[in-house]
């Protein structure tokens, strides 16, 4: 019938969001992916304990938590770090923030719903130069060619006996 309405694209847009709310409150999630469609749309928003969202790799549902931030000292040492590193990423040229984009994309990590994604040159810029940090070594500008390793052929083990 044409002038006859899907009882779904009648319903607002907060009353969609409450029954998808309803459903997901029958079960225990920390997170649930999901695909916008005409009953659940592009949710961004909270009701009750369940927040709906969305992020560069899709849209989601979890149960909304309260944030805890104790600030430790090593956690500002870790934030002034990564701080450090941003201010650092803003000084590089486009070349070699392409170079680092370039390798992003061959960098392969899983979320918490075990999806995969690429990193993006930020990312991959940070990430090598953290743990360059943590071995000891300077930071790197330009961004490394990713390559696997060689075969090992031998080991030798010492130690000592006592």
């Amino acid at each position: 019938m044409r002038g006859s309405r899907s009882p779904s694209r009648s319903l607002t847009l907060q009353q969609r969001f409450s029954r998808v709310v309803a459903v997901l409150e029958h079960a225990t999630l920390a997170a649930v992916k999901y695909v916008p469609s005409a009953f659940a749309g592009q949710l961004s928003r909270s009701l009750g304990s369940t927040t709906a969202s969305r992020n560069r790799y899709g849209s989601y549902f979890r149960n909304r938590t309260t944030p805890v931030n104790p600030s430790t000292g090593a956690q500002e040492t870790v934030r002034a770090r990564l701080a450090g590193f941003s201010a650092q990423w803003s000084l590089l040229s486009d070349t070699q923030r392409a170079g680092w984009t370039a390798l992003g994309l061959q960098m392969v990590r899983s979320d918490s719903l075990g999806q995969q994604y690429n990193l993006t040159g930020l990312q991959a810029y940070t990430s090598v130069n953290a743990s360059r940090f943590l071995v000891g070594l300077s930071t790197q500008s330009d961004a490394p060619l990713l390559g696997s390793p060689t075969a090992l052929t031998s080991i030798t083990l010492t130690g000592n006996s006592a």
